[in-house]
């Protein structure tokens, strides 16, 4: 094997590792996780922030400064969303109201375990 094999196969590899380790970096897994639970629940996290992108963002974040385009929600507004959601209040929002549990679980998730950067804000 050449040296032009082995650095394409190092960088492969190197590849390879930065990408299945990268989802430990973006949200705040529960202490004492294991690795198998914490990729599902990166899974579970990256389709509450497409959802996010995608049916909330247009209004929740273009006020807000953020890198991500992501307000921040207090976990009381999350709670008031997801009550209001269960008991089919009719006042509910409207978005979140079209969703189904699966989805909103997870774009509540996304907005509470993402990691924030030293200025307080989310990432």
């Amino acid at each position: 094997m050449g040296k032009s094999h082995i650095l394409q196969l190092f960088f492969i590899v190197f590849m390879l590792v930065s990408c299945a380790t990268s989802y430990k970096k973006a949200y705040n897994y529960p202490e004492g996780m294991s690795g198998t639970n914490q990729e599902k629940l990166y899974r579970t996290l990256e389709m509450g922030r497409d959802l996010y992108s995608k049916n909330c963002a247009s209004c929740h974040g273009k006020y807000n400064r953020k890198h991500d385009n992501t307000a921040r929600f207090t976990t009381q507004q999350l709670n008031n969303y997801g009550s209001k959601f269960i008991f089919q209040d009719p006042e509910n929002h409207a978005v979140a109201a079209q969703m189904d549990g699966e989805d909103l679980a997870a774009v509540f998730l996304f907005l509470q375990l993402k990691k924030q950067n030293a200025s307080g804000d989310k990432k």
